[in-house]
């Protein structure tokens, strides 16, 4: 990701990497430099996009990807955030999923909103997605995981 960011902007590594820090770029408004940097990602993210299919048809899992609901994606884990990214990808990748939903362990009744704010970057950074909470409300396709799951995520 540091190598993409220091060719999109002509900058060293060191200044990439503050930059990446310090990053939160809304894709709508963006300038010419950011969307260089976003067009040196896609073809970065057509790749995590194959690797994540693959991970979840392994598991046996009917899961697919969908474009709109990719609102923010964290760049390495390193606090970069980069927000309505699906308005910019949408179209060039042209993913179709559902939604990602928080598996419910029966172990864990009640989660500690600041752990999962901890936690998930250094988990999704892994599988190149955002962990969200979603309202009891809101449709979706809830993925069933084993009760050990959740655990393991935070380490419990």
């Amino acid at each position: 990701m540091l190598h993409a960011i220091s060719r999109a902007r002509n900058v060293s590594l060191e200044k990439a990497l503050e930059i990446l820090e310090k990053t939160d770029i809304d894709i709508t408004w963006a300038d010419k430099k950011n969307m260089d940097l976003f067009q040196s990602l896609v073809p970065h993210l057509r790749d995590w996009i194959t690797d994540i299919t693959k991970l979840f048809t392994c598991f046996g899992m009917d899961y697919k990807l969908n474009k709109r609901n990719y609102s923010r994606l964290i760049l390495c884990g390193q606090g970069g955030c980069v927000n309505k990214l699906n308005k910019f990808i949408g179209n060039q990748l042209g993913i179709k999923c559902n939604r990602f939903i928080l598996p419910v362990s029966r172990n864990v009744e009640t989660y500690d909103y600041d752990t999962l704010l901890e936690k998930s970057p250094l988990f999704m950074s892994s599988v190149g997605a955002i962990m969200e909470k979603f309202s009891e409300e809101e449709e979706g396709e809830k993925l069933n995981f084993k009760t050990g799951f959740w655990s393991g995520i935070l380490g419990r």
